[in-house]
């Protein structure tokens, strides 16, 4: 006979570590997801298409989500971080007894993050070609709004005329 979950588990209803391990992920997920949208949403007077292709949220709906989520995952990452101190602490301790194996995989990391944040922050390409590309894309929006608009003035200027001449008979 199998054991009961529920009574290995001390009749838990919810697993402490693997509640914070789906939260680190779909909150990473989201956060993923919403700058995505916010590097590539147009201004928040965007027509109305454009508004269902982000799942019909504002682009302020968009930042407050990305906010809050955000805030979540650095809450949850501290809380996983607490669960699993002993863990954690024990990892630690061997690398610094053995010497952390990984010295040039860390060495890179650091590099390549540090040549990223100092090209994008001295506008070199390849970097800052991300930037000018989400210049060019809320761009190509601004544009399409300008033609909607323009293009909705002349629709009701037409309506306007129709209806003042059967006005006029």
């Amino acid at each position: 006979m199998k054991p009961n979950s529920d009574k290995s588990k001390g009749n838990k209803i919810v697993n402490k570590k693997g509640l914070t391990t789906f939260l680190l992920f779909l909150s990473a997920l989201i956060v993923s997801v919403s700058g995505i949208v916010l590097y590539l949403s147009p201004n928040k007077h965007a027509p109305m298409w454009v508004k269902a292709l982000f799942c019909g949220l504002e682009k302020d709906q968009w930042k407050d989500v990305h906010t809050v989520i955000s805030v979540l995952f650095i809450i949850v990452a501290l809380v996983h971080l607490f669960l699993n101190w002993r863990i954690f602490r024990s990892y630690i301790k061997s690398r610094i007894k053995t010497g952390l194996n990984l010295k040039w995989e860390l060495i890179v990391a650091c590099l390549i993050v540090a040549v990223m944040i100092a090209g994008t922050i001295m506008k070199l390409p390849p970097f800052y070609t991300v930037i000018e590309t989400r210049k060019i894309v809320k761009e190509h929006f601004k544009k399409y709004e300008r033609q909607h608009k323009a293009e909705m003035r002349r629709l009701r200027r037409a309506r306007g005329r129709s209806y003042n001449n059967y006005d006029t008979d």
